[in-house]
C-alpha cells in the first residue's frame, strides 16, 4: 500500500469575492495538564509559542493568557467542557486553567498549536 501524502498550496484559497482565506490548518502539537479548583495552572514553565492555538477541556473550566505567567482565576475566560475553542496569539503567551467554581469538577486542559 502506498503511503498517503499531503501537498500545501502554494497560495492561498480564495472565497467567492476573490479575497485571500486561510486554509485548513493542522494540529502540530499538543500539550495536556490537569488543573483542580485550588489554583490554576499553566502547561508548562514555558509560553506557547505559536500564532494560533485549539484548546478544550474535559470539564467546564476558567481559562487565561498571559504574557507573565499569571494564573488563572474563577474570573477569567469561561471554556465550556468539550467544547474546542481556537485563537489567535499576538505574542508568546502563558495559558493556564482552574476548574469552573460553579460545577467544581477537576479537568484537563488540552492546547494545540496549529499550522
Amino acid at each position: 500500500m502506498a503511503a498517503i501524502t499531503a501537498r500545501r498550496k502554494a497560495t492561498l484559497e480564495t472565497d467567492g469575492n476573490g479575497t485571500q482565506i486561510q486554509g485548513f490548518l493542522h494540529p502540530s502539537q499538543t500539550v495536556s495538564v490537569a488543573y483542580t479548583g485550588v489554583a490554576g495552572v499553566n502547561p508548562s514553565a514555558n509560553p506557547i509559542i505559536a500564532q494560533i492555538v485549539r484548546i478544550r477541556s474535559t470539564s467546564n473550566c476558567m481559562v487565561k493568557f498571559s504574557s507573565t505567567g499569571v494564573l488563572a482565576t474563577a474570573a477569567d475566560m469561561y471554556l465550556p467542557a468539550n467544547t474546542p475553542e481556537t485563537f489567535t496569539l499576538s505574542q508568546d503567551r502563558y495559558i493556564s486553567a482552574i476548574r469552573d467554581p460553579v460545577t467544581a469538577i477537576n479537568g484537563t486542559l488540552y492546547i494545540t498549536i496549529m499550522d
